[in-house]
């Protein structure tokens, strides 16, 4: 929602578009992009949600919203009422300046999300070759060595072929 978004940005950069940078004082509010498997910014969606929710928002149209030659715009975004389109245009504009200001913020955020997202699935990723290589080296010192673990004098049949130690 197009209202909740403005909102949640005035919050977390305290008011009238200012960037993060440019707000003195902290608050304890984000931006999160939040779904069933997880949030986004958390690293704890899963990698395809992640990626899809991007990909949309890079350019393929929400409910609402058509896409622009820049992606998706705000702007295009529709309400119940034309009564609550004509509130929420005025709000965004009085507020971000903008739509292209409000679009640029939530790419701005999605990005640094994605970001979140594909570190945390690297790190996912890591992890288990880690563990694979560990399962790889365990098990190459627990395994006889083929040549110099035969008893001499023995005669063993490897296929068709017969092999005698040397």
């Amino acid at each position: 929602c197009l209202f909740e978004l403005l909102h949640s940005l005035i919050r977390v950069e305290g008011g009238q578009g200012h960037t993060r940078e440019q707000v003195t004082e902290p608050t304890c509010y984000e931006v999160l992009f939040c779904t069933s498997s997880g949030i986004l910014n958390h690293g704890g969606a899963s990698a395809e949600v992640s990626l899809n929710i991007g990909k949309r928002l890079a350019g393929l149209s929400l409910e609402g919203a058509e896409r622009c030659s820049t992606g998706l715009s705000l702007q295009n975004a529709k309400a119940s009422r034309d009564q609550d389109k004509q509130m929420i245009d005025l709000c965004v504009v009085s507020h971000m300046g903008s739509f292209e200001q409000i679009d640029m913020k939530l790419r701005n955020y999605m990005r640094s999300a994605l970001t979140a997202s594909r570190e945390a699935a690297n790190l996912d990723f890591d992890h288990v070759n880690q563990q694979l290589d560990a399962l790889d080296r365990s098990a190459s010192g627990s395994l006889p060595h083929l040549l110099g673990s035969r008893p001499t004098g023995v005669l063993e049949k490897v296929g068709a072929l017969d092999v005698a130690p040397r």
